[in-house]
């Protein structure tokens, strides 16, 4: 809605928001002159005098009451304007054309109509002065029939009551206009300030969105940063202690080979240490795959036919409680990655499924194409992907668990059943093969995790 039209609006809903009043003075009036003339005028047009008066003020009413209830007062500006002006013309035309109708013979009668007929001019125009027409309509109708009786007499003195009456309709509406030009000014201060308080409103949320933003733009970096960081260490650290387990592992196996056959104690201690140091090599594995600094030979992986080969070992990890399902779309087509880090990658989501449902439950494998538009998926370019997920509906993880889901070394099994770094080595993989991992999960609705 324009500026110029929310004043009209409001300056007409000031006018009817004022008609109950206005209703009220006029019937209590037109009682006390009924009261005070009752013996001079005719019984009759008087009562019928009063009983228009009160037909017109429940119509006011009616069209007071259908104003406040219309949901949209403003579309139909120029209907209500024309209702009001006309109702108050009507209301003007009954003071006035009735004392008119019913001018008494005595001069202190006449000039009794002639007060309480100025007084209801004053009146409307301090009630209805923000819509200058409706005052108008009002006042001349109200004044002219009583100016006209006086002037029509021919008598000086009839010829100078009305024209102070016109003087006094002049004054009250030269008034008026005034008070209504002011009104109008305050309505365009206010709208002014309310525009700019819509204004400032839509900054400060602007402003909150773009400080909320560059918090969470920079509570990523500072996260990707320490991971960076602790990759490099982790990274480095596995890099060396590999090439260490390395050395040991070959030595154990020289050790193996100089051993005389006979000395089973010395075996089981050599198995022992190998097997020790095969631990530490995959915990290595883990570490490098974690920063993202392990060698991968991606090629073209099967992943229905990749899936289905480790299915096997998929249910023999997961035990007789749970259930495993696969379901592939036919026509799947190829996904480039390290088929070996893959099977690590599915072994290890498996695995968590299986833990995040101790009483048994179903585990489903899934992948499905997705064309990925620009920003749909952060750190991914626009293209075609394979999601491969794996589900399960176990007892979900909290908000803030799921926050911390992939930091290293951050686990919620109880001391040694986990190291934490086995949704980290996935995560990692997913990076350095191009990709992304994600997890969806919420408390009591399991958990999908998405490479």
């Amino acid at each position: 809605m324009s500026p110029a039209l929310e004043i009209r609006a409001e300056r007409l809903a000031t006018v009817f928001r004022q008609v109950p009043l206005a209703v009220g003075v006029s019937v209590v009036n037109a009682a006390i002159m009924v009261a005070l003339l009752g013996a001079v005028l005719p019984p009759a047009g008087l009562a019928a005098w009063f009983a228009a008066g009160l037909g017109l003020g429940a119509l006011r009413l009616l069209a007071w009451r259908a104003h406040a209830r219309d949901a949209a007062p403003a579309a139909r500006l120029a209907r209500w304007e024309a209702a009001g002006c006309i109702l108050a013309a009507l209301a003007g035309l009954l003071w006035g054309g009735g004392a008119a109708w019913l001018w008494p013979a005595s001069e202190t009668h006449q000039m009794l109509w002639v007060f309480v007929v100025g007084g209801m001019c004053a009146g409307a125009a301090a009630l209805h002065y923000a819509h200058l027409p409706t005052v108008l309509c009002f006042t001349l109708c109200a004044g002219g029939p009583i100016a006209g009786r006086l002037a029509a007499e021919g008598t000086g003195r009839g010829l100078a009551a009305g024209a102070m009456i016109g003087v006094f309709l002049l004054a009250l509406t030269i008034s008026c206009r005034r008070s209504s030009a002011q009104f109008g000014e305050y309505q365009r201060l206010r709208v002014a300030l309310l525009e700019q308080r819509r204004e400032l409103e839509a900054l400060d949320a602007r402003l909150r969105a773009e400080v909320a933003e560059h918090r969470t733009t920079e509570a990523s970096l500072r996260q990707a940063q320490k991971m960076e960081a602790i990759g490099q260490l982790t990274g480095g650290i596995a890099h060396d202690f590999n090439n260490l387990l390395t050395v040991v592992l070959g030595s154990l196996a020289l050790l193996r080979k100089r051993l005389p056959p006979c000395d089973a104690r010395i075996a089981r201690l050599l198995d022992n240490a190998a097997e020790g140091a095969t631990r530490g090599a995959a915990l290595t594995q883990r570490l490098l795959a974690f920063s993202r600094r392990q060698t991968l030979h991606p090629a073209a992986v099967d992943l229905p036919r990749l899936v289905q080969g480790m299915s096997d070992l998929l249910r023999q990890s997961l035990g007789p409680a749970h259930v495993l399902r696969t379901r592939f779309p036919p026509g799947l087509a190829a996904a480039c990655v390290d088929a070996n880090q893959l099977e690590l990658a599915l072994l290890n989501l498996a695995q968590n499924a299986r833990d995040a449902m101790p009483d048994g439950g179903t585990i489903d494998i899934t992948a499905e194409p997705q064309r990925l538009g620009a920003g749909e998926v952060p750190g991914l370019a626009p293209g075609c992907y394979l999601a491969l997920a794996v589900a399960d509906h176990g007892s979900g993880m909290d908000a803030e668990t799921l926050a911390r889901a992939t930091e290293p070394f951050f686990t919620t099994k109880g001391i040694g059943r986990g190291t934490g770094l086995g949704l980290p080595m996935v995560q990692g993989l997913a990076a350095q093969s191009g990709g992304a991992f994600a997890l969806r999960s919420a408390p009591g609705a399991g958990t999908v995790a998405t490479l």
